[in-house]
């Protein structure tokens, strides 16, 4: 019989973390959109608490949110469509290991700025956290892929480094034009800080155009 009949049990545990941070996301989707229509999660907003800063704070999570699920999927998808013995040669088995670690981390990130679009500092500081973590985790699979790749040369895997590699740097720079100002103003009250929202705002946007405009055959695959 030619194929496989079933998945190995690399694509049912990259099969889990998928289900995972399904779960996970959609809670976290869900609780940004109760705690920008609510005050405490409790008390519905009123019109005079539609501010231009909340509804910019609120428009940098949900996208984001969609853009990182359906980026960590099709990553999942094209890493661990593989055999078994396959992914015993690549040794994968430590691959899989840290993904599953730090694609629950940014779930858990993801979580926490549903929670905190109310406090501005906190919030983008946040977004700093999860743009230097995707970046860090970038990096360990470029070391990864120097020896998971080695023997399994093909278009497809250098178009998968690729992508990778626009990751890091992209998030690299947004953590930075981030953090900068952030650090600078991070004494100021939130008051103060939700002026630079607007700016905040355009780097978060400008990530995720650069990001599906360089990554556009991951995430949508010919």
């Amino acid at each position: 019989m030619s194929g496989r009949s079933r998945p190995g049990r690399v694509e049912d545990t990259a099969g889990v973390l998928r289900d995972i941070i399904t779960i996970i996301l959609a809670l976290a989707f869900t609780g940004a959109v109760v705690t920008f229509l609510t005050r405490d999660g409790f008390v519905p907003i009123e019109a005079a608490d539609i501010t231009l800063p909340r509804v910019l704070i609120f428009l940098c999570v949900l996208p984001t949110i969609i853009r990182f699920y359906h980026g960590n999927v099709s990553y999942l998808n094209v890493t661990y469509a593989v055999s078994d013995s396959e992914a015993g040669i690549r040794h994968y088995a430590g691959k899989l290991a840290t993904d599953f670690v730090v694609i629950l981390a940014q779930a858990m990130i993801f979580s926490a700025l549903a929670i905190y679009q109310s406090r501005t500092r906190d919030f983008f500081a946040l977004f700093v956290c999860l743009f230097l973590v995707d970046a860090a985790w970038c990096l360990i699979n470029v070391w990864f892929s120097g020896w998971t790749f080695r023997d399994f040369e093909s278009s497809l895997a250098h178009q998968h480094l690729r992508s990778q590699m626009n990751w890091m740097f992209a998030n690299s720079v947004a953590a930075i034009l981030i953090a900068v100002p952030l650090g600078i103003q991070w004494r100021s009250p939130d008051a103060t800080l939700q002026s630079w929202v607007p700016y905040f705002f355009g780097v978060v946007t400008v990530n995720a155009v650069v990001d599906y405009w360089r990554n556009r055959r991951l995430y949508f695959p010919p």
